[in-house]
């Protein structure tokens, strides 16, 4: 197992629990999907400036 691939992992599994977690504080649902999509957008674009040190 290469480090890149375990702390993709991990940062995903992160991501997720603090993506739900975020979704059920606003309390906005319009759809999962649509929901997700704009989450993961914001997320991502957090997180891939950290990952871009890697």
């Amino acid at each position: 197992m290469n480090i890149e691939r375990v702390l993709r992992m991990v940062m995903r599994r992160f991501l997720m629990k603090g993506a739900r977690k975020v979704m059920s504080d606003k309390g906005m649902a319009p759809t999962p999907g649509a929901k997700k999509a704009g989450q993961t957008m914001k997320v991502a674009r957090r997180f891939g400036r950290m990952a871009g040190r890697f």
